[in-house]
């Protein structure tokens, strides 16, 4: 099994919200390919030619086999460039996982 982590920003690169039925829209592709998914409010910064920006992000969790992280690094990238983003974040670990 992997664990599989993104990041998908609130807000474009302006600062405003992006409309809730497109981060909905990328929820529900998530949720058909791992079946489920824990979300997180986060705050990160980075900065480019001097400039500091304050990204304030959703954090995903989801545990998937090899073929579905596949399929969520799709999801990742059609939603980096629906959201107009430059890079998204996207982490996978091999992981065990038990339901106790």
């Amino acid at each position: 099994m992997q664990k599989i982590s993104i990041i998908i920003p609130k807000n474009n690169n302006d600062g405003r919200p992006f409309p809730e039925d497109r981060i909905r829209s990328i929820e529900l592709e998530l949720l058909k390919i791992s079946g489920g998914y824990s979300r997180y409010d986060v705050t990160g910064q980075w900065i480019d030619g001097g400039k500091i920006y304050t990204d304030i992000s959703f954090k995903y969790d989801l545990i998937v086999t090899s073929d579905q992280a596949d399929l969520v690094k799709t999801v990742v990238s059609g939603a980096k460039t629906a959201l107009n983003q430059l890079s998204m974040y996207f982490e996978e670990q091999e992981t065990k996982l038990l339901f106790l």
